[in-house]
């Protein structure tokens, strides 16, 4: 199945790729004069909510830096049906303002951020928040993965990866945060 992008929103292009998928079964799809997309997913199959979580508890949420709208909304197709709630943020800057006002439970964010260092934009959140940071990046070079390691990003994962490796990872970073939160109320008055 081969669709024509040109022309066509980030929204449009994600969403149609997730059609393309559902009706090959997961095969290959091309899509036809996009500029800027990349395959970076596998979309699940079956768009739906499996949670463990009660249906009146509150989504996970998830702040995304990243400046490619594509990726972003993406992400946001993988992780909704997983039951996250994710807002999106294009620039390092517009990244910091919303953790600080959005107050996410964890934070995924691309390693190449166009107006600042992606470094400055770890250390810069770790100055009001202890949130976890799972750097997702089709960069893979150990020098780097290590520098945002050490600058206080939580995980670090390359691109492509497997949607359930993803929410995998992110779930586990929720529930040790989660963890540590309680062990902090619990054991120090």
């Amino acid at each position: 199945m081969t669709y024509d992008a040109w022309g066509k929103s980030c929204k449009d292009i994600v969403r149609c790729i997730y059609a393309c998928l559902m009706h090959n079964n997961g095969h290959s799809y091309e899509a036809q004069g996009c500029r800027s997309f990349q395959v970076i997913y596998n979309l699940p199959l079956i768009y739906k909510k499996r949670s463990l979580r009660l249906k009146n508890s509150n989504p996970t949420k998830v702040l995304i830096i990243n400046d490619d709208e594509a990726t972003c909304e993406s992400l946001k197709l993988i992780l909704e049906p997983e039951y996250f709630e994710g807002i999106e943020a294009t620039t390092g800057a517009k990244g910091i303002h919303a953790a600080k006002q959005f107050k996410p439970d964890v934070i995924i964010m691309d390693l190449l951020i166009p107006d600042m260092d992606s470094w400055r934009v770890i250390k810069e959140i770790r100055v009001f928040s202890q949130v976890p940071i799972l750097v997702l990046s089709a960069v893979s070079k150990t020098d780097l993965v290590a520098k945002a390691l050490d600058e206080g990003a939580d995980e670090y994962l390359t691109k492509p990866i497997p949607n359930t490796v993803l929410v995998a990872h992110l779930n586990r970073l929720v529930r040790r945060a989660r963890a540590e939160v309680s062990s902090d109320i619990h054991f120090h008055p």
